[in-house]
C-alpha cells in the first residue's frame, strides 16, 4: 500500500509541531523516521491515522491506498483503522485492556471489521497469537500476567489480525531490553514481509533501524531535514542531528547491524 505525504504541516495552537513534511512509503516498502523526542516524528504517524489530538490542525495532504486522510470524516477513518491500516503504540501495557484477556484483544478487531462466527473469530485470533511467538496456553491470560515483550507480542498480533495493508509502529520496542527488542522487531518485520504490507516505523535508535527499513527520514524540530536509505545515512550522514543519532545508537543501544542495513538494501 502507497502513502503520499505531500506539505504536512500540524499546529497546536501557536505552535506548529510538524512543517511542510513531504514523504513517499512505497507498495510494500518498510520506511523508517528517526528524531530526538519532539522532532514531530509520532505527530505523523497519529496524521496518517487520523487520530491527531482534538486542538491539533492538520493541513497539506495525506493519501493512504488512492483515500485522502485529512478532512475524511471520522466514521471514513474508524472504517480504514484496523481493516486498511494498524497501529503498534509504543507502551502495550496501556494499549492492551487490563480487564480483558489476550484472545479477546485479538479478536475485537475482527468483530469491528468482519461478520464471522464465534469459532472463527477465536481461530484467527488464536492463529494470529502463534505467529507472533504466543501459545494457546497464553491466550486466556490478561496482560498484566505477561512480560513486557510478550505483551508487545501480543498487541502485534492485535495489530496485524485483520490483514491491514499499511503498519504504522510507534517507537514500539522502547520500553524492552536489547535482547527482547530485536526478538520483537524480527518477529513485526517477518509478519509485514509475509503479509505483502507496507510499513512505518517511528524510533529514536538507528540500531533498531537498521533491522526494520532499508530508507528513512530524519526528523528534528517538525522538520525533515535528511532522507536517504539507511545504510547510507549511518555511514555518511550529512547533518549535524544525524551524526548524533547514529553516534548514541553506537555507544548507547544495540549493536548497530550494518550488514543487516546492506541486506535490506539489496532486497
Amino acid at each position: 500500500m502507497t502513502v503520499e505525504i505531500e506539505h504536512l504541516s500540524i499546529r497546536i495552537g501557536d505552535h506548529e509541531v510538524v512543517h511542510d513534511v513531504n514523504m513517499h512509503v512505497g507498495d510494500g516498502e518498510r520506511v523508517g523516521i528517526i528524531g530526538s523526542s519532539g522532532s514531530g516524528k509520532s505527530m505523523v504517524l497519529k496524521a496518517i491515522m487520523g487520530l491527531l489530538p482534538q486542538q491539533a490542525e492538520a493541513s497539506g495532504s495525506i493519501v493512504v491506498a488512492g483515500e485522502q486522510v485529512i478532512g475524511a470524516s471520522d466514521d471514513r477513518l474508524a472504517d480504514m483503522r484496523g481493516r486498511v491500516m494498524s497501529m503498534v503504540a509504543q507502551d502495550p501495557s496501556a494499549s492492551l485492556n487490563p480487564v480483558t484477556s489476550i484472545v479477546q484483544q485479538v479478536m475485537l478487531p475482527l468483530k469491528l471489521h468482519y461478520d464471522l462466527d464465534k469459532k472463527e473469530l477465536h481461530d484467527r485470533a488464536l492463529a494470529a497469537l502463534h505467529s507472533v511467538g504466543l501459545g494457546k496456553e497464553l491466550a486466556g491470560s490478561f496482560p498484566h500476567r505477561l512480560s513486557g515483550g510478550q505483551q508487545q507480542r501480543a498487541a502485534i498480533a492485535t495489530a496485524l489480525v485483520t490483514s491491514p495493508s499499511l503498519i504504522l509502529a510507534d517507537e514500539p520496542t522502547t520500553a524492552l531490553d536489547s535482547v527482547t527488542q530485536r526478538a520483537v522487531v524480527d518477529v513485526l518485520t517477518k509478519l509485514v514481509d509475509e503479509a505483502g504490507a507496507s510499513m512505518v516505523f517511528v524510533t529514536h535508535d538507528f540500531a533498531v533501524l537498521t533491522r526494520v527499513a532499508n530508507r528513512c527520514y530524519v526528523m528534528h524540530e517538525g522538520r525533515v531535514i535528511e532522507e536517504g536509505k539507511t545504510r547510507q545515512l549511518l555511514e555518511r550522514p550529512q547533518e549535524s542531528v544525524t551524526r548524533e543519532l547514529v553516534q548514541a545508537a553506537v555507544h548507547l543501544s544495540l549493536h548497530i547491524d550494518v550488514d543487516a542495513a546492506s541486506n535490506e538494501e539489496h532486497e
